[in-house]
C-alpha cells in the first residue's frame, strides 16, 4: 500500500520528546543516570495515514476538489459557447464588439477564480497538515512521558515493492532511514494511533472536521 507520499515531506524529521519527571513514580519510572537515555520510536507516516481525521479530511478535500473541477468545466463550456457565438457574429457590427468584450471578461474572471480557489485549497491543506502534525507530536509526547522515555525517533519502513521503483528511490529511502532496528516494546505507533482515533471519535468524528476552518 502506498504510504501517502503527500505527507512524507512533513514527517521526514525526527520527533524529540523530553520528560520532566525526577521522582520515583510507579506510572513514570524515575530516571537512573547509570542507565542512559531511554529511546522509543514511532512511525509518523503510518500514524498520519491511519489517523481517522486524516482520512476524513482527505475525503472532504477530494469532494471539494471534484466540485471545483465540475465548476471549472462548466465555466470553460460557457467560454467556448461565447467564443462560438463571437465567431458567428459579423465583426463589423456593434454586437461583435459587445460579445468580444464579454468573452474577454469571462476569460479574465475564470482565471482569477481558478487562482483564488487554488490558493484557498493549498492554504486549507497546509493549515490542516500543521494542525494534524501538532496533534500527533503532542500525543507522542504524552505517551512517551507516561512511559518514561526521554527521546522518540521517527521510524520509516523500507518499501521495496513500489511498482516501477528505481534504484535512486531505493537508495534515498535507505539513506533517509533513521532507525534500522528497534524492539517492538519501544514502538509507540499503535498506542499513539489508538489514542488519537479515540479522541477524534469523542470529539465528534467527521462532524468535527471542516477543511475550510
Amino acid at each position: 500500500m502506498n504510504r501517502g507520499m503527500s505527507w512524507l515531506a512533513v514527517v521526514a524529521t525526527a520527533v524529540v520528546v523530553w520528560t520532566a519527571s525526577t521522582g520515583l513514580n510507579l506510572a513514570q519510572p524515575a530516571k537512573d543516570p547509570c542507565c542512559g537515555t531511554k529511546v522509543a520510536v514511532v512511525d509518523l507516516v503510518e500514524v498520519f495515514n491511519e489517523f481517522d481525521q486524516t482520512k476524513v479530511l482527505g475525503q472532504q478535500m477530494g469532494e471539494l476538489t471534484a466540485r471545483l473541477s465540475q465548476e471549472a468545466d462548466r465555466r470553460v463550456e460557457e467560454i467556448k459557447a461565447a467564443a462560438e457565438q463571437l465567431k458567428a457574429t459579423n465583426p463589423d457590427t456593434p454586437d461583435w464588439n459587445k460579445r468580444n468584450r464579454e468573452l474577454k471578461l469571462m476569460k479574465l474572471n475564470f482565471g482569477v477564480w481558478k487562482e483564488i480557489e487554488r490558493e484557498t485549497l493549498e492554504g486549507d491543506h497546509l493549515r490542516w497538515t500543521k494542525r494534524t502534525y501538532q496533534t500527533l507530536t503532542d500525543e507522542v509526547a504524552r505517551v512517551a512521558q507516561a512511559k518514561g522515555y526521554d527521546l522518540v525517533i521517527t521510524r520509516e519502513v523500507l518499501e521495496t515493492d513500489i511498482p516501477g521503483m528505481k534504484m535512486d528511490i531505493l537508495r534515498q529511502q535507505i539513506f533517509n532511514r533513521k532507525v534500522v532496528y528497534s524492539a517492538s516494546e519501544v514502538d509507540l505507533t499503535q498506542e499513539v494511533l489508538l489514542n488519537l482515533n479515540a479522541a477524534f471519535e469523542k470529539a465528534g468524528g467527521a462532524a468535527s472536521v471542516d477543511p475550510s476552518k
